[in-house]
């Protein structure tokens, strides 16, 4: 199955209020706190995955964070997503991403870990480890030369 069907349900929600309701149950928490939170994997990333029930909108949503490289400025990438099966654990959202990452780098004839994508929102070039899921299918999307079907 082609991985853009599979995973077409992984799609960001533009809500600047839950986002921000999210982040801030995360940076209150203590780092001790937070590290159940955390997955670090070389090849999907450092993911925060935090899942959260909206009382107004009655749905469950999950918070993702992909800690950037570059320092000291926090440049990392933070989306939003309704509830899937592939967030319900850290690990199944590592292989997803792999998963995506490998696709990605066999359509660029390259090894996964080489490929860098401009950014325009960091204004540089990132790792695939460090984009977010719904930008990996971004990019896995324009691989595959299919267009972006971009929100009107």
């Amino acid at each position: 199955m082609n991985l853009l069907e599979k995973y077409k349900h992984l799609e960001p929600v533009n809500d600047m209020n839950l986002v921000q309701q999210a982040w801030e149950q995360m940076v209150e928490m203590s780092m001790q706190e937070q590290q159940p939170y955390w997955v670090e994997d070389h090849d999907a990333g450092s993911i925060f995955l935090l899942g959260f029930y909206d009382t107004d909108s009655k749905q469950n949503y999950f918070l993702e964070y992909i800690k950037g490289k570059t320092y000291p400025f926090d440049d990392s990438v933070t989306t939003l997503y309704r509830a899937a099966p592939e967030f319900g654990e850290r690990q199944r959202l590592v292989d997803v991403r792999k998963e995506i990452i490998s696709e990605i780098g066999r359509l660029f004839l390259s090894l996964p870990s080489v490929v860098t994508i401009f950014d325009q929102g960091r204004s540089r070039e990132a790792h695939l480890n460090e984009l977010g899921t719904a930008q990996l299918l971004d990019v896995l999307t324009v691989a595959q030369g299919k267009q972006l079907a971009l929100p009107v």
